[in-house]
């Protein structure tokens, strides 16, 4: 069994939660940081085995002579998905699955408000007008195909709610066996591509982690293969979408509208054409909490230490699958620093 001998943890939550993590760990010694405490942080890592970090692992922790696992408050780990990490063996989990529920209500919110043209109404109400012209021809999501991409904890929420909606959901994964809420799947595994996802959907949702392979995965060829009704949602990673394609995408009606929360470059710099084009929808990479959010990084967080500790597969663990060396990522101090700066 693996010893735990000395955890230190840069997060910034509630004391009954991190009363659980002392707790979960005893009798390891826990050493809680402030993520800007630099000087604590670099004399913390020279002897702990374990990190317990809110926001995305750097080159001090691949520096860590001791450091052997490394658990991440949030969902994304492609920042550090590199080749280093795996060389020194270190092992990377993620909490992934956290909000889920939120991630799939955020999509839907996409879905009815390009559906219903909801910035028209709220247009018209500002300026006291009784509707638009043209109102009479919406019609709402029921009835129609929801493409998801990318079968994970969001991927799986996402098609229940839409079966609520009675949407038709056709799904594309890496896993083999057909989710549950699926009306039509396709896998890699059994050599699949999404080519008939595109041509079929009228919402595309992305779900996918940003790694490699992924990297600019809905391009022009994409887009053109899409209905010009269509709507293309991103909630997973800005640079899954090429961007510059997008934007061509929508001026010349490839297709009809996007719902965007994730952009190559963020913050979305103000004279980005995505901010005034018709029938986009923008959020700034932020979804309300799901109301256990830190219980269940807690969870996760728990059950991994037990299956570290036993040599076991851990959950939403960092793979070689998962590099991404494409571009450089930004982090979300960097991404939160710049926001800032913005205002």
């Amino acid at each position: 069994m693996r010893e735990i001998k000395k955890v230190m943890t840069v997060l910034f939550y509630e004391e009954k939660y991190m009363k659980r993590i002392r707790d979960m760990f005893y009798p390891a010694e826990v050493v809680s940081l402030s993520m800007r405490d630099n000087e604590g942080i670099i004399e913390a890592l020279k002897t702990a085995d374990v990190a317990v970090i809110f926001g995305d692992p750097d080159d001090r922790y691949l520096q860590a002579p001791n450091l052997k696992w490394i658990h991440c408050g949030h969902a994304g780990l492609n920042r550090f998905a590199k080749k280093e990490v795996f060389e020194k063996g270190l092992i990377i989990t993620s909490s992934a699955g956290r909000s889920a529920p939120a991630l799939a209500e955020h999509i839907i919110i996409f879905i009815l408000a390009h559906s219903y043209r909801f910035d028209r109404f709220l247009e018209a109400q500002r300026n006291h007008v009784w509707g638009f012209a043209g109102m009479d021809q919406l019609r709402g999501a029921c009835g129609k195909t929801l493409g998801i991409l990318g079968m994970g904890n969001n991927g799986i929420e996402l098609a229940k709610r839409a079966k609520a909606l009675d949407m038709k959901v056709m799904a594309f994964d890496a896993k083999e066996e057909k989710p549950a809420n699926v009306d039509e799947f396709y896998s890699s595994a059994k050599g699949d591509n999404i080519d008939e996802i595109l041509k079929n959907c009228d919402y595309l949702a992305l779900c996918l982690p940003l790694t490699n392979k992924t990297y600019h995965l809905i391009s022009e060829r994409e887009f053109k293969l899409m209905k010009p009704s269509a709507c293309i949602i991103n909630m997973a990673r800005g640079s899954i979408i090429d961007e510059k394609a997008m934007i061509k995408a929508l001026k010349e009606g490839w297709i009809d509208g996007a719902g965007l929360d994730v952009f190559e470059e963020e913050p979305l710099p103000k004279d980005s054409e995505l901010w005034d084009l018709p029938n986009v929808f923008i959020t700034p990479h932020t979804t309300p909490q799901a109301p256990d959010r830190t219980e269940k990084v807690l969870d996760i967080l728990e059950k991994n230490m037990h299956s570290y500790q036993n040599e076991e597969p851990m959950i939403n663990q960092l793979t070689e699958a998962d590099i991404f060396d494409v571009v450089p990522s930004v982090s979300l101090e960097e991404a939160y620093r710049k926001y800032q700066n913005s205002k």
